[in-house]
């Protein structure tokens, strides 16, 4: 997109730069615009079409984003139908309404991220995880002023890892009393 700005800034000036030159070729059994001049219209042609194309990527990753978000969130459908059919044009204005309502839908995840949290500080304490390893996963102490979706899958899965590793040492601690009250 840089590309195609500058590009499109030439082109802006480009009636004051070329005043009075000829873009017409002088041979007259080669009666056509001249080659350098094809060549920028080319240019300009293939700067745009990169940008929209890397835009309407852009605009594809936020409604994936959003709609995990929302499903997250348990959002009605009709509420995300209207959003996305508002929002589908790779202009600028579309892309940053779209960036804003994803800050909006995580602002949203920080109850949830704080309840995770807590669950696995109780896992930690149970399973006597030591502090290294605690600190090793938890990110920055702010996460949860600025909770992403992606920090909270993070989460998910350390939750769903310790709620593993203690259902083992369940099954391990009920073999162990059952063998013990075998022996007596």
């Amino acid at each position: 997109c840089a590309k195609s700005r500058e590009i499109a800034e030439r082109v802006r000036w480009l009636p004051q730069l070329f005043a009075g030159v000829n873009f017409v070729t002088a041979d007259p059994e080669n009666l056509g615009v001249r080659s350098d001049v094809v060549t920028a219209c080319e240019d300009c042609f293939e700067a745009v079409n990169n940008c929209l194309k890397d835009r309407s990527k852009k605009l594809t990753e936020l409604h994936d984003h959003l709609t995990r978000l929302w499903r997250r969130l348990g959002a009605a459908e009709d509420e995300q139908t209207l959003f996305l059919d508002a929002h589908v044009g790779p202009d600028l204005d579309t892309l940053a309404r779209c960036e804003e309502k994803v800050k909006e839908l995580e602002s949203k995840l920080a109850p949830e991220l704080k309840n995770i949290r807590k669950e696995m500080h109780v896992l930690w304490a149970d399973l006597r995880t030591p502090d290294d390893r605690r600190a090793a996963f938890l990110p920055e102490p702010d996460v949860e002023e600025h909770p992403t979706l992606a920090l909270l899958e993070l989460h998910d899965a350390e939750l769903e890892r310790l709620q593993d590793i203690k259902a083992g040492v369940e099954v391990v601690r009920k073999r162990a009393a059952t063998t013990e009250s075998q022996l007596e």
